[in-house]
Parts: structure tokens; C-alpha cells; sequence
């Protein structure tokens, strides 16, 4: 069975570009253009984008290409549940101005890394 192969580096460097107010959350695309907002990226997105071991260049033309890269490093049910959780309909019908990823940030916090 596969598991993660997340690093404690990997981990520290995607949540604090999650907090850091850099990027804005959206759900449905790894990476998209918001009119009045500009540049927004899921969750998912912001970790291919600061991860060297993942061509984020792809994400507005090939998200497949991408996903499986992410797959390489987390398992494909850790990336299902980041997804479903950062696209929950619930959340953004509640928050919909809210882009500051606290809904999948205490998830990220949770993964066990491999060092």
C-alpha cells in the first residue's frame, strides 16, 4: 500500500504559503483567473506551485499531468480528501468571499510526513 512520501520541509513550506496571505483560495481548478480577485489557486495548486518536484507550469493546460505528479508524493485518497475539502459545497455556499484556506488548513496540519 502506498503512502505518503510528504516531507516535514515539504509540509512547513506548503502551510506557510497557505497562511501567508500570498495566495487566494478557490475550488473547482488547481489554478484560475478571478475577475476583480486576479491570480487564485486551490490548496492543491499553491503545494505544485511551490513544490520543485512538480511542473506547476502545467496546471492551467494538463491538471492530469499535475495530479499525478502530486500522487507521486501524496497518496491518491490524501489528495481526494484535500480536494473534497478545500471544493466542499458547504463551505463556500456558508463562505463565499473567504479565500484564506483555514477550511483545509488544520487537514494539511494533520498529515504525517515520512522524516
Amino acid at each position: 500500500m502506498k503512502t505518503n512520501t510528504l516531507t516535514k520541509e515539504q509540509k512547513e513550506a506548503w502551510l506557510t504559503a497557505l497562511k501567508s496571505g500570498d495566495y487566494k483560495q478557490c475550488q473547482v481548478a488547481l489554478k484560475s483567473q478571478l475577475k476583480g480577485i486576479g491570480s487564485v489557486n486551490c490548496c492543491l495548486g499553491v503545494f505544485a506551485e511551490i513544490n520543485t518536484n512538480i511542473d506547476s507550469s502545467k496546471m492551467d493546460v494538463d491538471t492530469t499531468s499535475v495530479y499525478n505528479e502530486l500522487n507521486n508524493i501524496l497518496t491518491k485518497q490524501t489528495v481526494e480528501d484535500i480536494y473534497s475539502k478545500n471544493d466542499s459545497y458547504l463551505y463556500w455556499k456558508e463562505n463565499p468571499d473567504k479565500r484564506d484556506y483555514s477550511n483545509v488548513i488544520p487537514l494539511i496540519e494533520s498529515l504525517e510526513t515520512i522524516d
